[in-house]
């Protein structure tokens, strides 16, 4: 196996909007008011953002069958990299496309990380994401300049969705000093088609639900993406719903 290892998703840039997500309505008075004094900063859908990252992560940290993980992950990578494509409208419009990084599976040399160290590394983004993300919320609450700053959790938001895409791959058991290459860059291939498949089942959302999936639609249950996880007939597990509703719940308090 002679060819290099996939290490990036070249990442269309996407013509906006396909109908964007904006919060629900709120009936609190306390509400009401901050968000009108929150209106035309973006400082609003980039906290909900980072709610949502966090339901995320408190998701995939507590399911337990491969089949769960795996659709969650598919989801919430996708709709990761769908976040991102929204943050990009910010970058140069002569700009076509973003390479999004994938996660190292198969290293040059030979070496591999196994699943758990995968798993851990797209946990710590996500977590550093949501941070990253509630730090430029709070300079947008501030009335300061954040476009740079868009453009670069764009990135990092797209690389996260990569990793978590990817959450699923198991190394196989035993890899023979003949099969480093070749099993490496089936690996690395693997990444690129689970980023590749997550951001195209997001796109194909927006045709059932109106809008296209963002994560700050993750922190609330009535959103678009949040009534599509409950309705049963879109295939996901009761416990996988329990465990988002709690996700969610757990997170406004």
């Amino acid at each position: 196996m002679s060819e290099r290892f996939p290490r990036e998703y070249h990442l269309a840039t996407l013509e906006l909007p396909l109908g964007e997500y904006t919060p629900a309505r709120t009936r609190d008075q306390d509400e009401a008011m901050y968000r009108q004094e929150q209106a035309g900063t973006g400082a609003l859908i980039l906290q909900e953002q980072a709610d949502g990252i966090r339901v995320g992560k408190r998701v995939l940290e507590r399911l337990e069958s491969m089949s769960d993980i795996n659709d969650w992950a598919n989801l919430l990578g996708g709709t990761a990299i769908a976040t991102a494509n929204y943050m990009y409208k910010h970058d140069d419009p002569r700009v076509m496309h973003h390479n999004v990084k994938l996660p190292v599976i198969a290293e040059d040399n030979g070496t591999f990380h196994d699943h758990e160290s995968l798993q851990k590394k797209a946990l710590f983004r996500l977590q550093d994401l949501a941070d990253e993300t509630e730090e430029v919320a709070e300079l947008a609450r501030d009335h300061r300049g954040i476009t740079q700053r868009l453009i670069r959790l764009g990135k990092n938001t797209a690389t996260a969705g990569a990793a978590v895409a990817a959450y699923g791959i198991h190394l196989p058991v035993v890899i023979t000093n003949e099969e480093i290459k070749s099993v490496g860059y089936e690996l690395q291939q693997e990444a690129l088609t689970r980023t590749d498949t997550a951001y195209r089942y997001a796109l194909n959302l927006h045709r059932e639900t109106g809008t296209l999936p963002s994560l700050a639609q993750l922190a609330q249950e009535n959103s678009a993406l949040g009534l599509y996880i409950q309705q049963p007939e879109h295939g996901y597990s009761n416990k996988l719903d329990r465990v988002f509703m709690d996700a969610v719940l757990g997170a406004k308090f």
